[in-house]
């Protein structure tokens, strides 16, 4: 069996132990701290490790943001790129023409993705 238990003790006097569940014959695992739906949860309630996820995956999105970016720039500077003639810059000058598809297929492949990453990007 993967089962597993967390104590969370508010007793004030913690000087007993926790007596071990039994289910079917074998002794469920206590643990420290268990990941459930996302959230790590730990026997003293101890928020650090679900900051520390928080962070890491903010960084990782943050540095996928920045190489995207990267290869739109190197996309459009480089005229004999296969992609280069679907980067057309609007009439505004900084942003990019998103373009038109009815398949949906199109819609959500590399090209219009990073178009709306990189005008995001710009507009901030």
């Amino acid at each position: 069996m993967n089962i597993k238990e967390v104590i969370l003790d508010f007793r004030k006097s913690k000087a007993s132990e926790h007596a071990p569940v039994v289910i079917h014959g074998s002794v469920v695992e206590q643990v420290a701290k268990y990941k459930y739906l996302g959230t790590r949860i730990t026997s003293n309630l101890d928020w650090s490790s679900n900051t520390i996820g928080a962070q890491k995956k903010a960084n990782q999105q943050s540095l996928y943001n920045e190489r995207t970016c990267s290869k739109v720039k190197n996309i459009m500077e480089d005229t004999t790129h296969p992609l280069n003639s679907h980067y057309n810059v609007n009439r505004s000058g900084f942003r990019l023409c998103i373009p038109r598809s009815n398949r949906a297929r199109y819609r959500q492949s590399f090209v219009p993705d990073t178009i709306y990453l990189f005008n995001n990007k710009v507009t901030r």
